[in-house]
């Protein structure tokens, strides 16, 4: 038995109002001004329930927009760079957390990540300087695709008339369009007939 009278008495943002004619249930009317709300007593003295489920919303809410950019694409960008490292069932795993890159302790914070690297501009992506290096401050900037694509390490190094370029730096030297380039050294040409060969449907062939 309460030495005091049950109503009346307060549970977090719970007063409650009456008893149910359910047998230990109490009718309880939260602070926010809903609707009463059927509580099991026990729920209620050991604080198992604290509101109509408003306080969980709102820490919900505030632990989703501490920093405002969930819906940001420099947000997304974090993400996949964790899921790259940190995630085992994701298809290009291998390639990242798989053979090794990982994301720096302070980068697990979006809060951190977002103060080294800021908002991420338009047409960028997320680079490593070292494409063996971990996701870190000294190892990443925001760069262009085309100039993240000189970094990667399956690039292809291709010396000709004693000058050594990417792909796709040849590409933009002479003109020819990087997928061409790369469907010429896929069929076995060499290196001076891929780089030579105008640019012509026939000269594709073999």
């Amino acid at each position: 038995m309460e030495s005091l009278p049950f109503e009346g008495r307060v549970f977090g943002r719970l007063i409650v109002v009456r008893r149910s004619d359910r047998k230990g249930y109490w009718w309880c009317q939260c602070s926010c001004g809903s609707a009463e709300k059927e509580i099991q007593h026990g729920n209620l003295t050991y604080g198992n329930t604290k509101s109509c489920g408003c306080l969980a919303k709102e820490v919900s809410i505030r632990k989703n927009t501490t920093h405002g950019k969930i819906n940001t694409l420099t947000y997304k960008t974090w993400q996949g760079m964790r899921t790259r490292c940190e995630n085992p069932n994701y298809k290009l795993f291998h390639r990242y957390g798989g053979r090794g890159i990982y994301v720096c302790e302070r980068w697990r914070s979006f809060e951190n990540f977002y103060a080294d690297m800021g908002e991420k501009p338009k047409g960028s992506s997320l680079d490593r300087i070292d494409n063996d290096g971990p996701y870190a401050p000294w190892n990443c900037r925001w760069t262009t695709s085309k100039n993240q694509g000189r970094n990667r390490c399956d690039n292809k190094i291709v010396t000709y008339n004693g000058i050594t370029k990417t792909l796709i730096e040849w590409s933009e030297y002479l003109g020819i369009s990087y997928s061409a380039l790369c469907q010429r050294s896929r069929r076995g040409w060499t290196d001076k007939r891929m780089l030579s060969t105008p640019v012509q449907s026939k000269n594709l062939k073999r």
